[in-house]
C-alpha cells in the first residue's frame, strides 16, 4: 500500500501594516491641516472685524472732536462779546453823563449774563500774559471732559487687527509644514522600497514640527490676549 506523499503546507504571508500606518497618518495630517486652515480663517475674520471697528471708532472720535471744536468756537464768540460789553460798560461808567451811567448798569447785566456761558471770561488759566485767550488749553480741557473722546481708542482696535493678521499668516505658514509632511507620506505610501521607511520618518517629523508650530503660535497669542485683558 503506497503512502501518500505529504503536500507542503502553504506558508503564511507576513502581513504588511506599513501602508495602513501611512494611510492613517495621511488622514490625520489632512484633518489637522483643515483645522489649522479653519483657525487661520477665524483669525483673519477677527482681524477684519477689528479693522472695521477701528474705522468706526475713528469716525466717532473725529465727530466728537469736531463737536468740541464747535463748542470752543461758540465759547470764543461769547468771550469776545463779553469783552466787548465789558469795555463798553467801563467806558460808560467813566462818562459824566447820567444817561450813560444808566446804560452802563444795563450793559453790566449783559456782561454778567455772558460770563456764565464760558469759563474763558472768568478763569485766568485761559488768559495769556498778553491778554489773549488760551484756546488750546480750553480745547484740551473740553476733550478731557468729553467721555466719548476718553473712551474711544481706535489705535487699540488697529493693534488687535494687526495681531490677528499676524496669527493668521503664521498659521497659514504652519499649514505649509503639514503640506511637506503629506508630500513625504504620499511618497512613502506609493514606494515599495526600503527608502519608504525614511520617507515616512521624514513625513512624521514634519507632522511633529507642524504640531509644535501650531501649538506655539496659539500659546503665544493666547498668553498675549490674557495679558492684554482679552
Amino acid at each position: 500500500m503506497e503512502q501518500k506523499a505529504e503536500q507542503p503546507r502553504p506558508q503564511k504571508q507576513k502581513s504588511d501594516h506599513f501602508p495602513t500606518v501611512v494611510a492613517v497618518l495621511i488622514a490625520i495630517v489632512s484633518i489637522v491641516s483643515a483645522a489649522v486652515v479653519w483657525r487661520a480663517a477665524m483669525a483673519e475674520g477677527s482681524a477684519a472685524a477689528a479693522d472695521r471697528q477701528g474705522i468706526i471708532t475713528t469716525i466717532k472720535y473725529e465727530a466728537a472732536y469736531a463737536e468740541n471744536v464747535r463748542m470752543l468756537y461758540q465759547e470764543a464768540q461769547y468771550a469776545a462779546q463779553h469783552l466787548k460789553y465789558q469795555v463798553r460798560a467801563t467806558t460808560l461808567r467813566a462818562s459824566d453823563d447820567t444817561g450813560a451811567r444808566g446804560e452802563a448798569q444795563w450793559v453790566e447785566q449783559i456782561v454778567v449774563g455772558l460770563s456764565g456761558f464760558t469759563p474763558l471770561t472768568t478763569d485766568s488759566a485761559y488768559h495769556n500774559a498778553d491778554g489773549s485767550l488760551d484756546l488750546e488749553s480750553r480745547l484740551a480741557d473740553l476733550r478731557a471732559a468729553d467721555a466719548d473722546l476718553r473712551d474711544l481708542d481706535a489705535q487699540q482696535d488697529f493693534d488687535q487687527a494687526d495681531r490677528c493678521y499676524a496669527e493668521s499668516q503664521l498659521l497659514v505658514a504652519a499649514v505649509s509644514i503639514f503640506a511637506a509632511s503629506l508630500f513625504f507620506l504620499t511618497l512613502a505610501e506609493i514606494t515599495r522600497r526600503r527608502i519608504r521607511i525614511l520617507l515616512a520618518i521624514a513625513g512624521a517629523g514634519f507632522v511633529g514640527l507642524g504640531l509644535l508650530a501650531v501649538a506655539g503660535i496659539e500659546a503665544y497669542f493666547l498668553v498675549f490676549r490674557l495679558m492684554m485683558g482679552g
